[in-house]
Formats: structure tokens, sequence, C-alpha cells
């Protein structure tokens, strides 16, 4: 039910807009003036807010990043002083890893998406990053991606500096870039404002684990 009043609303520019739609609304209270009822753009898209962000992380988790951007861009264009929005991009952004952007994958043609769909089959996901890593298109892709990426997370700490799972973005996107010491910095932020995130085990503290790493890393520079 949330997913399809989220399609309404995105198909709708006025409500998109922060419009209020006026209009009879016939047959819904017989007898009753329907002349004053109104529709509060904003409130409605707040109560969907949360579906529409659920939605860029299930497109994310199905590997569809280029449909997560997709929403995710629509989303802090809609509101861009949210910072969970601007999480949202970031996340999205980040998934695309040495992905093109091609502003969803409903846009590709139909030869892209076959050869897409055989790829899924015969590839694991990791195994279809490697070997688009392998290509130079893939290696600017990648870059191009996690710069946005950190953009985005920067946004967010401007917007709300407590946001923790920001840390874990630009810990990922540091490790993509290969740079270990930032990615185990930003890692480590996270884990200590959201232990059970990374729980404690008969293996150790993993935010303990970190420091040691990241010690370690910096002798051997």
């Amino acid at each position: 039910m949330l997913f399809a009043a989220l399609i309404l609303v995105l198909a709708r520019p006025a409500l998109a807009a922060g419009e209020g739609f006026y209009g009879p609304l016939p047959g819904l209270l017989v007898g009753a003036t329907t002349a004053n009822l109104t529709v509060n753009a904003a409130g409605y898209r707040h109560l969907v807010r949360r579906a529409a962000l659920d939605t860029v992380d299930d497109y994310i988790a199905a590997d569809y990043p280029r449909s997560a951007l997709r929403v995710a861009r629509r989303l802090v264009e809609e509101d861009p002083g949210d910072p969970a929005c601007h999480l949202a991009l970031g996340d999205a952004r980040r998934a695309l890893g040495p992905r093109g952007d091609l502003a969803g994958e409903q846009n590709l043609t139909e030869k892209q998406k076959k050869r897409n769909l055989a790829a899924r089959v015969v590839l694991t996901r990791d195994e279809r990053q490697s070997k688009l890593l392998d290509t130079p298109e893939g290696q600017r892709n990648l870059k191009t991606n996690m710069e946005a990426a950190r953009k985005s997370y920067l946004k967010v700490l401007e917007i709300d500096p407590g946001m923790a799972e920001t840390h874990r973005g630009l810990g990922y996107v540091s490790r993509a870039l290969g740079r270990p010491i930032d990615a185990g910095r930003e890692l480590v932020t996270y884990l200590k404002a959201r232990p059970a995130a990374g729980p404690k085990t008969d293996q150790g503290d993993p935010v303990q684990d970190f420091e040691v790493l990241l010690q370690q890393q910096k002798k051997k520079e």
C-alpha cells in the first residue's frame, strides 16, 4: 500500500512540488460539503518518506543501484534539508561501484537488459564487480561514484553531525579508493556509535581490532 502511494506521489508533479490538490471528491461523503477538502502534500510526503528510503535500500540489496540512485535523487530534490535523503543518495552512488550511471535500469535497452540478466545468472555480484574493475572504464566509474558518494556523506554531516551511519559509508568509500587508514578511522567511529552493528564475540571486540590494525598500518607507513 505504501509503495503504491509512493508511486502515485512520484507520478504527480503537483504533489511532489508541495502543492495541494483541490477538487471535489464525489461519493466520498454523501451529503457532506467537500469544497474545502484538500490534500496536505507536505504531510503526505512525510508519511511516505520512510517507504521511499526503504525502497532505496531494497534496490541496493537486490543489486539495482541505478534504480536506487534514481529514487534517492528524487528524495534529495524534494527535501534537500533531510540528512537521511543525502545518506540514501550516498549509499546508492557507492553501490554503483565500477558501473556507470545510466539513470535507472528501466532506461536500459532490451539488449542491455538481456546482457545484464545473463550476467546475473552466470556471475555473482562480486564477480561482476571484479570483471568491471579490470577495465579502464570501470576504474574511472569507481572513482567518480566514490567521490560523489563521499560528497553526499559530507553533506549529511554538515546537516546532522551525529548521524553515525555516515561514517560507515565514508569508511567503505575510503576502502574502495585504497585508503585503509581513513577507512579504519571512519569504521571505528561508526562502531563506537553503533556497537550493536559489531557485537563482541569470542574472537574479540571489533572496535579494538580495528584500532589495532590502524596502529599497525601506521607503523608500516
